[in-house]
């Protein structure tokens, strides 16, 4: 879908560039084919949507909750590790880590692109800013494209720094709480 809006800039892109050749009424009509154009894929996202983000958010469930759990073992004060079992923990977390990465980059990659569209209709001339033009921007500025959880938040680059940031929170917190308990053990 990504590789469909990118295709959907370049043409914008060359209708605005050789507007000067086109009469207005030819202008019109092909912004307006864009224009639907942009709506059918603007659908099919939502449709796509759909049927994903249940399988996004498991898949960020499982792989943030084994991430967590890796790099727990990987870090905590009494883990005495052989040298499998230290490989076998340092390569579940990279693995893990990497499929959060390459989910999130691929997901991203609808909303990046689409914003390519906006940023293109931002720098056009006044004499080519059309009513469909218009719309397309309105519903870009409006409701953002891209793939959301359930229709509550959209997933962007920016997320995946969310993510990283909650393991790391999530790792400080049990951290703490399993050196308390590690430490009163070993007093007694």
């Amino acid at each position: 879908m990504a590789e469909k809006f990118f295709e959907l800039n370049e043409e914008l892109n060359k209708v605005l560039q050789n507007s000067y050749k086109h009469n207005e009424r030819d202008l019109i009509l092909a912004l307006s084919e864009i224009r639907e154009e942009f709506l059918t894929l603007t659908n099919l996202t939502k449709d796509v949507e759909l049927f994903i983000s249940p399988l996004i958010l498991a898949c960020y469930g499982y792989n943030v909750y084994s991430i967590t759990v890796e790099l727990f073992f990987w870090i905590a004060p009494f883990s005495n590790f052989s040298f499998e079992q230290s490989f076998y923990v340092n390569f579940a977390f990279f693995q893990f880590f990497f499929r959060v990465l390459t989910v999130t980059y691929f997901v991203s990659e609808v909303h990046h692109v689409s914003q390519y569209i906006l940023r293109t209709i931002q720098s056009c001339s006044n004499s080519v800013y059309t009513l469909p033009i218009k719309r397309i921007e309105q519903t870009l500025s409006i409701d953002p494209i891209g793939i959301k959880l359930f229709g509550t938040f959209l997933i962007t680059r920016r997320f995946f720094i969310s993510i990283i940031s909650f393991i790391f929170t999530t790792e400080i917190v049990l951290l703490q709480t399993t050196g308390a308990t590690f430490n009163s053990r070993k007093t007694k």
